[in-house]
């Protein structure tokens, strides 16, 4: 039989797979519980997926990493060069060279392990957001397939309903006219071909003595009903007539299918764009924050090298105050910039969970 109407699909879909179309629609079963789970795997398949998406682009919570970025910039703050220079007056007196490198060494040691840790997680964080875009991909992937695989069913079910519509139209209804009703037999006609006579007597003739006497109309008479109410009697007393019904035509249950599966359509075409729009929020976020893992490392390599704590360590170090004062500007510069990415990847997440948020009604805005 020849699959009636078009395969394609709205919303710019591509069309889906003719055979696969095919296949599908010659496993309709013109039975009601067979078409109330037509394509449930389907459904179910791009409903899970609808729900995932969802899921995904409303988590994007970012505090951690500038919570890890602050605490970066405080440790890195302690550690002021200038804190070696020998102190002027008197005090400078009592204030020996290697005294204030050891105390600033100690420091260093201390605020460069809290700030080694801090990057650690900070890399973690980014990789974590690297991966989500990556997830992300797939589940776009994942559901533009699941879409197409609903739309072969879709299309299979109204090709099906379109045939059953044409075959109901091409079927000549049968019709009964008067001239077919069935004609009642005379059982008192005479055999021979005459008819019989009747025992009815003319409507002029006047009744015999000692007959059967024809009764008067009987007119319409008021009389008392056992509870007191009047009603009127006789044999001209008019019966109500039955109020013609109305049939309405129910639709087939694949059609009432056809609904729900073009419903989860519609819900997944308008989530993909959210898909694209988690990945470009985050996007150049795992890029800023490997930059401060980067950025570390090289700092504490300047730092353990200036202040002579590399390989074999040297009787006599005079540490440069400037190299050390522009490896902590470097850093702090990546640390402000990374700082501004992720807030502007706050915001974007903000303005995405706002359109994935259902609407307050009045009574719980007023409340909040």
């Amino acid at each position: 039989m020849t699959v009636v109407g078009s395969i394609t699909p709205t919303g710019g879909a591509p069309k889906p797979d003719p055979a696969r179309v095919a296949a599908i629609r010659y496993t309709i079963v013109d039975e009601a519980e067979t078409c109330a789970t037509f394509g449930e795997n389907a459904r179910a398949n791009l409903a899970s997926l609808n729900d995932r998406t969802l899921a995904e682009t409303r988590s994007g919570d970012l505090g951690e990493c500038v919570l890890l970025l602050d605490h970066v910039r405080d440790r890195l703050a302690v550690l002021d060069p200038a804190r070696l220079a020998p102190r002027s007056g008197i005090a400078g007196l009592f204030d020996s060279r290697s005294k204030r490198l050891k105390t600033f060494r100690s420091a260093y040691v201390s605020a460069a392990s809290a700030i080694s840790q801090s990057a650690a997680d900070i890399g973690d964080r980014a990789g974590a957001l690297a991966r989500k875009g990556t997830a992300l991909e797939t589940l776009w992937v994942d559901t533009r397939d699941a879409i197409t695989e609903l739309d072969a069913h879709i299309a299979a079910a109204r090709g099906w309903l379109a045939n059953e519509a044409s075959a109901v139209v091409e079927q000549e209804p049968v019709a009964f006219s008067e001239d077919r009703a069935p004609s009642v037999e005379n059982h008192d006609a005479d055999p021979t071909g005459n008819a019989s006579e009747t025992c009815e007597a003319p409507a002029d003739a006047e009744a015999e003595p000692g007959g059967l006497e024809t009764e008067a109309p009987v007119e319409p008479s008021l009389v008392e009903a056992a509870d007191g109410d009047v009603a009127e009697t006789g044999s001209t007393q008019a019966t109500a007539e039955p109020e013609s019904a109305t049939i309405v035509a129910l639709p087939h249950p694949l059609a009432t299918r056809l609904a729900v599966l073009e419903a989860v359509r519609a819900t997944a075409i308008s989530r993909l764009p959210l898909l694209r729009a988690a990945q470009n929020a985050d996007w150049r976020t795992p890029a800023a924050l490997k930059q401060i893992c980067d950025g570390v490392e090289a700092w504490r390599a300047d730092w353990q090298d200036a202040l002579g704590l590399v390989g074999k360590r040297p009787k006599k170090v005079r540490p440069d105050r400037v190299r050390l004062s522009d490896a902590s500007t470097a850093l702090t510069d990546r640390i402000e910039a990374a700082g501004r990415e992720v807030s502007a990847a706050q915001g974007r997440r903000a303005e995405l969970e706002a359109r994935t948020s259902p609407a307050k009604s009045p009574v719980t805005a007023l409340a909040a």
